[in-house]
C-alpha cells in the first residue's frame, strides 16, 4: 500500500518576513496536529535555505519558494476527507491569514513511490513538473517509474551523491480544485523529493556532465523543462500528530 500526501510549495505573504513566516509555520503546523478534525499520519515542514546556503546556490536552484509542506496520509479517502474538512475550518483560516501569498503557492495531491532509502540524507531537492508534450499523463508516469531509475542509476558519478528517492505521482482530483487555503491547486504529475548528504552535494552532483547530458535528456522525454518547481532544504521538521 502506497502513502499520500498533499504537496504544497508555498511563498510567504508580502509584508511576511521569512522569521515571521517560519514562527507562523509552526502554528499551524500545531494547530492541525492539536486540534479536533481529521488528522493526517505525517505533516513536513522543508524550511528555505538560510541567505548563506541560498546565496551558494546562485542560478542553479532559484529561491521561487519559502518553504514546501507536506501532509502525509495513509490513503486516498484520508487526504479527501482531511483536505475539505481544514479548508471549511474558520479557525485555521483566521490563523493562517497574512501567512501565505495564496495566488502564488501551489497545492496538489499525490501517491508515493519510494524508490531509494539510505541512511545520511542531510538536504532534500524538490523537483516538480508536468507531462513531457506527446505524452499523457499516465504513460509518462509509467516511464518515470519503470525506466528512468535505471537511466541515472547507470551514471555512477551522480548516483553516488543519492541517498533518497522518492516518486509522487501526482493525482487529479476535481473535489481539490476549489480549496484554497494552502494556495491554488495546481496539478503536477511529477514530483520528485530527492535526498543527499549537503547542500553542497546537490550542487555538485546536479551540475555533473552524467546530470546535464543523458540524465537531462532523458528527463526531458517524460517530463516538461518549462514551468518545472525546484526548492532546496536543509532543515524541516516533522510532527507526528496523536
Amino acid at each position: 500500500m502506497h502513502m499520500w500526501r498533499q504537496i504544497m510549495f508555498l511563498q510567504r505573504a508580502a509584508g511576511t518576513s521569512r522569521a515571521e513566516f517560519l514562527a507562523r509555520w509552526t502554528d499551524v503546523t500545531d494547530a492541525i496536529a492539536n486540534g479536533h478534525g481529521p488528522k493526517p499520519r505525517r505533516i513536513v515542514e522543508n524550511h528555505p535555505l538560510d541567505p548563506i546556503e541560498q546565496g551558494l546556490c546562485g542560478d542553479v536552484i532559484p529561491a521561487a519558494y519559502d518553504g514546501v509542506y507536506e501532509f502525509w496520509f495513509c490513503s486516498e479517502k484520508e487526504a479527501m476527507d482531511a483536505l475539505p474538512s481544514w479548508n471549511a475550518s474558520r479557525d485555521l483560516r483566521l490563523k493562517m491569514d497574512g501567512w501565505i501569498d495564496k495566488d502564488n503557492s501551489l497545492q496538489w495531491l499525490a501517491e508515493i513511490h519510494m524508490r531509494i532509502d539510505l541512511p545520511g540524507t542531510a538536504a532534500t531537492l524538490i523537483l516538480a513538473g508536468k507531462a513531457a508534450d506527446g505524452y499523457d499523463v499516465e504513460r509518462a508516469q509509467q516511464y518515470w517509474r519503470d525506466i528512468h531509475p535505471k537511466v541515472f542509476l547507470a551514471e555512477k558519478d551522480f548516483a553516488e551523491y543519492i541517498t533518497g528517492y522518492v516518486q509522487n505521482h501526482g493525482r487529479d482530483r476535481t473535489a481539490l480544485q476549489g480549496l484554497d487555503l494552502f494556495g491554488r491547486y495546481e496539478f503536477m504529475p511529477l514530483c520528485g523529493h530527492m535526498g543527499l548528504r549537503s547542500l553542497r552535494d546537490i550542487l555538485t552532483a546536479y551540475t555533473l556532465p552524467s546530470y546535464a547530458g543523458p540524465i537531462r535528456a532523458d528527463e526531458a522525454v517524460f517530463g516538461k523543462p518549462d514551468g518545472a518547481l525546484a526548492f532546496a532544504s536543509t532543515k524541516s521538521r516533522s510532527t507526528e500528530p496523536r
